[in-house]
């Protein structure tokens, strides 16, 4: 009988190139629900994973990973988007990467 030869794990890349960030927006006005759907849209465009979710009625928080590229895109983007109506309050780089499968509403 022929012994049976394991075969090589093929091993995925480490996600090096991966980058997690959180960002915290304040709203000047109330118009909250309007942002969260076109920054849903600008993800979606823009191939990055992750959520955005309404904190207070006028704060929204989003989580994204995605490429080093794509992050730094959709972030000058944002800001174009809700330039004169919301600040960018806080923004962190995340040390982990959660590999989300997509990018989502979640509903407060």
């Amino acid at each position: 009988m022929k012994a049976k030869t394991a075969k090589k794990a093929i091993k995925a890349p480490a996600p090096d190139f991966l980058s997690r960030r959180r960002i915290v927006m304040k709203m000047i006005l109330d118009s909250t629900r309007s942002y969260i759907f076109e920054v849903y849209r600008l993800a979606v465009d823009m191939g990055v994973k992750g959520f955005i979710k309404k904190r207070t009625a006028t704060e929204f928080e989003i989580e994204i990973e995605g490429d080093q590229k794509a992050i730094e895109a959709f972030i000058a983007k944002l800001e174009t988007l809700t330039e004169g109506s919301a600040t960018l309050t806080k923004h962190y780089i995340m040390n982990n990467i959660l590999n989300y499968n997509e990018f989502r509403i979640i509903n407060h």
